[in-house]
């Protein structure tokens, strides 16, 4: 694995040159392969979506589930002929991980500004966010196992051009009258942090691969789909800060903006890092045509969910939904010989601010 990632930084180093040659290939390979050029978003909440409204509703909770939250947004072009698929695309991710009373805290900061402390109680706060915007270089094959298995492996390399991952461990305990928060919140990225006198250019690259399996079987299609089964981000110089906090307030209320830290460190440091893996493994029985049953998840946490859809010749209509903790519509369809275009939006679970959610365009010729 170390040879690999020692030939990703010769290509590195000449990326410009690579890119060029991809480029050509990509013109002149249309000859005898499809090229697409496409822009596609997808968000995926464990409950509802990343906004201030839904988690206003949640409340402090001294044993808050943990909830998970990502986004993908890729605009781009690609080629394929078959088994192979390329595509170099503009990348811009999001992770969120953290528990509901976190959430909440969060949500009436930026709705607020100040926090309401009056819920007695000691409860835990914990959050971590990544973001990522780079250029990705890809390439998938597809393989079939058997008459009934197939298997695509889809590796990548990135070339990254801004990278953030902040990580807080907090306890609030409000009693009285009177609120304590005490942690840590520790930020590593391609930004300033702190007080840094003399600034250093930052380079990052990274590396990963994405597995999608079929198997059909007279029951139904089982189907697994993993993104960053594998992945590695390489920083050779990173901004990084880690501060302690031990903040008292009074009268039930916190200006989280104006908390001072007690102590902090701030500086420069090379680094590896990686992106949480998302998941779903989904069965599709033949016996209700259109169901879609499914485990999906972000590392560790999984939330059932169960989607249904219809077809007809000119495009699909989806539904679909996570643990019933938010609700998903959307339509797809032809709009040109040469055209595919898609929307969908989701709601909470009480069928409140809807929000698109998702949507792509693509061409093929």
């Amino acid at each position: 694995m170390d040879a690999m990632f020692r030939f990703i930084d010769r290509l590195q180093a000449q990326k410009g040159q690579l890119l060029l040659a991809f480029f050509s290939w990509l013109l002149c390979g249309s000859a005898w392969g499809q090229v697409s050029a496409f822009v596609q978003a997808d968000h995926n909440s464990s409950s509802g979506l990343a906004t201030a409204n839904h988690w206003l509703a949640k409340g402090l909770t001294p044993h808050s589930p943990v909830e998970w939250v990502h986004y993908r947004v890729d605009a781009g072009v690609g080629y394929e002929h078959a088994p192979w698929k390329i595509s170099l695309a503009q990348t811009r991710q999001g992770y969120l991980l953290g528990n509901s009373s976190a959430m909440f805290l969060a949500a009436q900061n930026e709705a607020k500004h100040t926090l309401d402390l009056s819920t007695p109680g000691t409860f835990p706060l914990q959050a971590e966010v990544w973001t990522l915007k780079a250029t990705t270089l890809a390439a998938s094959f597809k393989h079939s196992l058997s008459s009934d298995l197939s298997v695509e492996l889809k590796p990548y390399v990135m070339n990254i051009h801004d990278y953030e991952h902040s990580k807080g461990q907090f306890t609030l305990v409000n009693q009285g009258g009177n609120s304590q928060v005490t942690g840590t919140l520790a930020r590593t990225g391609m930004r300033d942090y702190g007080f840094l006198i003399h600034d250093q250019p930052d380079a990052g690259w990274g590396a990963g691969l994405n597995l999608r399996s079929d198997w059909q079987t007279h029951w139904g299609s089982t189907q697994l789909k993993v993104e960053n089964l594998f992945n590695r981000l390489n920083f050779q110089t990173i901004h990084q800060s880690t501060r302690q906090y031990n903040v008292t307030a009074t009268g039930g209320q916190l200006n989280i903006g104006a908390l001072p830290s007690v102590t902090g460190q701030y500086g420069y440091t090379s680094l590896q890092e990686h992106l949480p893996m998302t998941w779903l493994l989904s069965f599709q029985p033949v016996a209700i045509r259109g169901l879609t049953t499914a485990i999906t998840g972000q590392d560790a946490q999984a939330r059932w969910a169960l989607g249904y859809e219809g077809r007809n010749t000119y495009g699909r209509l989806w539904l679909r939904t996570v643990a019933a903790h938010n609700w998903s519509i959307g339509v797809d369809w032809d709009i040109h010989p040469h055209w595919r275009a898609g929307i969908g939006a989701t709601t909470d679970q009480n069928l409140k601010t809807p929000t698109v959610s998702s949507f792509y365009l693509a061409g093929y010729w």
